[in-house]
């Protein structure tokens, strides 16, 4: 029933005192599902969760291999999620949190791909987009949400010491995983209470013929979509309901800022109150990689996590 669970050391960033950043990882290997590809979950419990009797908050993160180890992230950086976790959790004024990092597979751009904004993309641009190499095929998304909400969740809850109500689940995630970020609490949230969105990939291509060349045509069908699907599916304000957007200047975020202002005129036509319910953020000069995320992870952290 623990699908090869094991334990591992954290490797500790020099900057953080390592009296912060006694914790442990579990590793669920091969995670099965019904909905989708089976993977390795990691768990992160941080300090002090073997000790006390209390029920813990759960952030679920997508891309769980770039969050913990830099040996196992794809481009050899980590998230240095529990150093950051460490920070904010000594600062006293976040809520005693688990990670769980889920693992991505090949099919990662379909299994975060919204296909509430797939749907709503102009015909041609949307067959352009799910023909091109990254994603091959229809989203995957909605299978997505289920398997880690109806299959990982409920494993979750009964095997770590949680609470499992949505105030105290939340859901982040960077690049196409900020997408799916924003999209499970859209879909469910009765599941989750807040979704931190981490330079979202709001352009959806990774092409630099399609970002340059097509620039307009492209970005306005593509910010009609995020429009019209934020409005129709995001619950209102008056939910409870907390959402952290962000993006750098460099790279593939150079593209996010005219996106990200449509995402926020939305959210503020919902009710939502920049610094109280949404917050979106630009960090000058961060580019789009795990370092750029490390940097500043704990600002989303400290935003979602905080204590009511």
């Amino acid at each position: 029933s623990d699908f090869g669970a094991s334990r591992r050391a954290v490797l500790l960033p020099p900057w953080v005192p390592a009296c912060l950043v006694s914790m442990t990882l579990i590793k669920h290997e091969d995670f099965p599902s019904a909905h989708v590809a089976p993977r390795h979950v990691q768990i992160w419990l941080p300090s002090g969760y073997a000790e006390d009797e209390e029920p813990y908050a759960v952030l679920y993160m997508h891309d769980g291999q770039n969050l913990f180890e830099s040996e196992a992230a794809a481009f050899g950086e980590s998230w240095e999620v529990p150093a950051a976790m460490a920070r904010v959790l000594a600062s006293g004024s976040a809520k005693k949190t688990l990670v769980v990092g889920v693992w991505n597979t090949a099919a990662r751009f379909r299994e975060y791909l919204p296909d509430s904004l797939s749907e709503r993309l102009h015909g041609p641009v949307r067959e352009q987009l799910l023909a091109q190499q990254q994603y091959g095929g229809a989203p995957m998304s909605s299978p997505y949400v289920r398997f880690l909400t109806e299959e990982l969740k409920p494993f979750i809850d009964k095997t770590y010491r949680t609470s499992p109500d949505a105030p105290n689940t939340f859901v982040m995630g960077s690049s196409m995983g900020g997408l799916a970020s924003w999209y499970a609490l859209a879909q469910r949230p009765d599941v989750f209470g807040a979704a931190g969105c981490i330079s979202t990939h709001w352009p959806l291509t990774i092409l630099d013929e399609v970002l340059a060349k097509q620039g307009d045509t492209w970005k306005d069908a593509v910010a009609e979509a995020v429009r019209t699907t934020l409005s129709e599916t995001l619950p209102a304000c008056d939910s409870g309901h907390r959402f952290w957007f962000d993006y750098g200047t460099e790279h593939l975020d150079a593209h996010y800022e005219p996106y990200q202002a449509v995402a926020d005129e939305v959210m503020q036509q919902k009710g939502y109150i920049q610094g109280r319910d949404v917050m979106t953020r630009r960090y000058e000069g961060a580019s789009h990689n795990e370092r750029s995320w490390a940097t500043r992870l704990c600002d989303p952290l400290a935003f979602l996590l905080r204590k009511d």
